[in-house]
């Protein structure tokens, strides 16, 4: 084993049905006149990160994996909805343009049990509160101030039975994702 490192984070990863939604939404948000202020995320990006890493060993990734294949088997599979297209964390300062979901315990309950094991394998604590979400695009330093986004009614509905671990790979173009592991939650 080698002290190399991966750039890697935890995801749930999205039903294809809620994916082609979604990218119809970032079609239609296109179309706003503050929309090539935008980084949009391709559709095969789209995910609902549970926990950034970072860059970590191989070894801590191994402990990890195996940490979290115990508890999840336990965790049981449940669904989140989303809420419609926001401003994120704020339409004053923006970072990215977001589906937000509504306060869900087990959703937030596996956040903290990734975060956990995180902790258990020698990361540094996430400073930032869980917020559940799914970015959209990512705001350029030159997006408008007070722009907000009208209103896009929304009814999506996301059921959560695994989450997977992916690979960054970070380039000029973009990042790339690989999807190295997907630990499935209790069947119960």
């Amino acid at each position: 084993m080698t002290d190399t490192t991966i750039r890697a984070f935890y995801a749930i990863k999205l039903d294809d049905e809620v994916r082609e939604a979604t990218q119809q939404m970032i079609n239609e948000l296109q179309q706003c006149e503050w929309s090539h202020h935008v980084r949009w995320i391709p559709e095969d990006h789209l995910h609902i990160t549970l926990r950034f890493l970072g860059d970590v060993t191989e070894q801590q990734l191994e402990n990890m994996n195996a940490e979290l294949q115990q508890k999840l088997s336990n965790f049981p599979p449940f669904s989140i909805m989303f809420k419609e297209p926001r401003l994120f964390p704020h339409f004053r300062k923006p970072r990215v343009v977001a589906l937000l979901v509504p306060h869900n315990e087990a959703l937030i309950q596996l956040a903290e049990l990734f975060e956990q094991c995180a902790i258990t394998v020698g990361l540094e604590p996430e400073t930032r509160q869980f917020k559940g979400h799914l970015t959209l695009g990512r705001c350029n330093k030159s997006f408008p101030k007070r722009i907000k986004i009208d209103s896009m009614p929304l009814s999506l509905t996301q059921s959560v039975r695994s989450a997977s671990l992916y690979r960054s790979v970070l380039s000029d173009t973009g990042p790339t994702y690989i999807e190295l592991n997907k630990i499935n939650l209790s069947e119960s």
